[in-house]
């Protein structure tokens, strides 16, 4: 907090006296004590400084200027603004932790704050900007709002993660954020979640001395891809409803997972059981792949099955209390034409039809058939001998196959007019075909080879790179 007054006390000795926090969680609590030098900008009352050892002074305006658009961006997407009235981020020398969200006073290692216009890489500039934008993003998830107990640590961090993203496609509008959250957090954290060492993104920690081991990429990146999902579910505007609805029921208090479930119900009227759909993605470990298999003229099959890098890994299913069963809302891309039949549905297998809610190139020549896969199997239907695109835009957390025949035509829709797929799907065709073909099937190499050859000039990869980058999955799955 800012200093309230000052009193000499005479023999060299001064005491300064701070205005009274709000109530705050005790791990927030931070003090920095060094001879640096800070740059500031006053923001209508709200005072930002940026602070770095004297020699660093000159890096520390990037820093600046990113921090004040990105509270903007928060206050009004919230509704709600900073409460405390400055904010100090210190790049700290050895500083153990990528950076702290330390309420008012958040702490980085220098290579997380500091950017130099005139030397630093672009690559930089954007790291430094995530990492930024992430800890100031706790200031809503995690210090207004904080989890009740570490076994959400999740609802702080995969928040967070998914916030960041949130302010740099606001104040970057043309970095395209959201397609490289897939390639660089979604698709890595698919790799650490098919393998039987994963562990749920909530579970049970019943000693402090657990803690540690959950900041890990699952509560970071797959607790974001699973509210990625969950936007991806209800759209935009229901989200960012869902969100102040808990932030301004819950401010300066603790709470639960379910807690965030129910205000996102209430947000949706109660149109989704938001528990119960997330509810298979939060407490159990992994994800499904999602099979679309031709079964009739105009009509496919999906069949969910718990993906592993291993097939022959074995598990009990009754280990988990989903049976390693998970709501899929499944998006299926098809071209414009596609017709449903009247058939008698259960409500967890609902089919409609519209233009895609979250992509970023909504294309008039094709229509998205939603289903909701909460068993098994499910089935759609589409023209005979058109291609089928599963997962639009790469929102769900789950990988998609397809029979041979669908292979193929994908491939060839890529050859013909690669822009027809928004850019995640096309880099999730490459993930998910050399993924699937980790479990050496020679056929599935095929596919993932003529995918990645079909991309275009403005999409194209090298197969070679491709293969050594995969070729590391002999020593997870090799076979006996």
């Amino acid at each position: 907090m800012p200093i309230e007054s000052t009193v000499d006390e005479g023999s060299s000795w001064i005491t300064d006296y701070f205005q009274t926090t709000p109530i705050m969680s005790t791990y927030l609590l931070a003090f920095v004590i060094a001879d640096f030098r800070s740059r500031e900008k006053d923001d209508n009352g709200f005072r930002i400084r940026i602070w770095a050892q004297p020699d660093m002074y000159d890096q520390t305006s990037y820093a600046l200027e990113f921090a004040s658009k990105t509270y903007r961006f928060f206050a009004d997407y919230f509704g709600r603004p900073e409460i405390v009235p400055k904010a100090d981020h210190v790049a700290v020398p050895d500083f153990s932790a990528g950076a702290m969200e330390n309420w008012g006073l958040v702490l980085y290692r220098e290579i997380a704050l500091l950017h130099d216009e005139e030397v630093s890489s672009i690559s930089n500039k954007y790291w430094v900007s995530l990492i930024q934008a992430h800890e100031i993003a706790h200031t809503w998830f995690g210090n207004m709002v904080t989890m009740e107990w570490w076994d959400d640590l999740w609802l702080n961090e995969g928040f967070a993660n998914t916030l960041m993203y949130f302010a740099l496609d606001d104040i970057y509008p043309n970095w395209k954020v959201f397609d490289l959250q897939v390639v660089g957090n979604v698709f890595p954290v698919m790799t650490k979640d098919s393998l039987l060492t994963s562990h749920p993104i909530s579970a049970p920690i019943n000693h402090p001395d657990d803690i540690t081991q959950y900041f890990d990429s699952i509560s970071y990146d797959k607790g974001m891809a699973v509210l990625r999902l969950l936007r991806g579910f209800l759209g935009w505007d229901d989200f960012r409803r869902g969100l102040q609805n808990y932030v301004n029921k819950y401010i300066f208090s603790n709470a639960k997972m379910k807690d965030l479930w129910k205000t996102f119900e209430e947000a949706v009227d109660q149109k989704h059981e938001v528990a119960e759909i997330m509810d298979t993605w939060t407490r159990q470990m992994g994800f499904p792949v999602v099979t679309v298999k031709k079964i009739g003229k105009n009509k496919y099959r999906l069949d969910q099955s718990r993906f592993l890098l291993n097939p022959e890994d074995k598990y009990d299913k009754n280990s988990s209390p989903y049976q390693n069963t998970y709501t899929v809302h499944k998006t299926i891309t098809v071209p414009r034409g596609i017709h449903t039949q009247s058939t008698k549905q259960s409500p967890s297998q609902q089919e409609y039809i519209h233009s895609p809610q979250n992509s970023h190139r909504p294309n008039k020549n094709t229509y998205t058939v939603h289903k909701t896969v909460t068993v098994q199997t499910a089935t759609i239907h589409a023209p005979d001998g058109s291609w089928i695109l599963g997962n639009i835009d790469y929102m769900g957390f789950y990988r998609t196959n397809y029979d041979e025949d669908m292979w193929r035509r994908l491939a060839d829709q890529l050859h013909r007019d690669h822009t027809v797929f928004p850019t995640a799907n096309r880099a999730g065709l490459i993930s998910d075909a050399f993924n699937l073909a980790r479990q050496w099937d020679a056929t599935d190499w095929w596919h993932a080879a003529e995918v990645a050859s079909n991309l275009g000039d403005s999409g194209k990869v090298s197969l070679l790179w491709q293969l050594q980058k995969f070729s590391a999955a002999k020593s997870i799955t090799k076979r006996d």
